[in-house]
């Protein structure tokens, strides 16, 4: 999976998790969370849906990180390797 396919992927998830939300405007380094006052159960959401699309497990330690677009790509890529 290419890293523009991921970052669609995770601008699907955002939307699905915050539907007021518009990632197409977000930049890749951007804070999601801030950008879009996403609080701690979404971003939960977001984590367990990034687990279950992409077949990987994210640490609850990782998680807190994981804030932008291309950081989750970054991390995917590296758990996928």
């Amino acid at each position: 999976m290419s890293e523009a396919e991921i970052l669609e992927a995770l601008r699907g998830i955002i939307r699905q998790v915050a539907p007021d939300a518009d990632p197409s405007t977000l930049a890749p380094d951007e804070d999601f969370r801030r950008a879009f006052d996403i609080d701690s159960f979404d971003h939960l959401r977001i984590m367990t849906a990034v687990s279950e699309r992409f077949g990987v497990d994210v640490p609850e330690g990782e998680q807190g990180r994981l804030v932008s677009l291309q950081r989750i790509a970054d991390w995917v890529k590296a758990a996928k390797a």
